[in-house]
């Protein structure tokens, strides 16, 4: 969506196969916008587009890459069947994702274990922030690969409703920004959980 465009889409589903840039508006009538890719595509933008629901139902191992980006998602962020992969990239700028609103709790659906990546530079940092400490984002499914890469992490106003372990592939910190529940956490070797 070019700078003064305008995106306004259905109240059903509206599938992208390939890269989406919104540098305009995006307005989501409480509908989903549904990744189908068949093979890495990008979310970008200057604008902080907000989905009502967002889901990848690739089904070759494709992912969509967050890359160094603010977007907000009130409802659901899905991965759907075993193929489908969402990327967190800081490889030039921060990456923030927003789940909810003042008045809805968001839910991250990371699948199976791995699927969810934090792909960080380890200069910028990656967020992932509920819209409201009244709504903390659910953040369920699948552990993540939180040490993709080396990367810095913060965490705010986010229920992760999983044994949490760090990993062991690459040295990350992860920064509690604001209250956040754990059902249980592993800190790493050389990792680092600021609280």
């Amino acid at each position: 969506i070019a700078a003064n465009g305008t995106l306004s889409a259905p109240r059903g589903t509206l599938d992208c196969a390939g890269n989406f840039s919104d540098a305009g508006t995006y307005t989501h009538n409480s509908g989903t916008f549904n990744y189908t890719p068949a093979s890495t595509v990008t979310l970008t933008g200057a604008s902080n587009t907000t989905f009502y629901n967002l889901t990848n139902t690739a089904t070759s191992g494709a992912a969509v890459q967050m890359n160094n980006v603010s977007k907000t998602v009130i409802k659901r962020l899905d991965l759907i069947g075993s193929n489908s992969y969402f990327d967190f990239f800081d490889s030039s700028g921060d990456v923030t994702l927003t789940m909810g609103d003042s008045s809805t709790q968001g839910t991250i659906d990371g699948g199976t274990s791995g699927r969810m990546r934090f792909r960080g530079s380890d200069t910028n940092q990656i967020n992932v922030y509920g819209a409201s400490s009244l709504y903390p984002a659910i953040f369920t499914g699948g552990q993540p690969d939180w040490d993709q890469s080396a990367c810095k992490i913060h965490l705010k106003w986010v229920d992760v409703q999983f044994d949490m372990t760090t990993g062991t592939d690459s040295v990350i910190t992860i920064t509690l920004e604001g209250d956040c529940e754990f059902d249980a956490v592993t800190v790493s070797s050389g990792d680092t959980l600021d609280i």
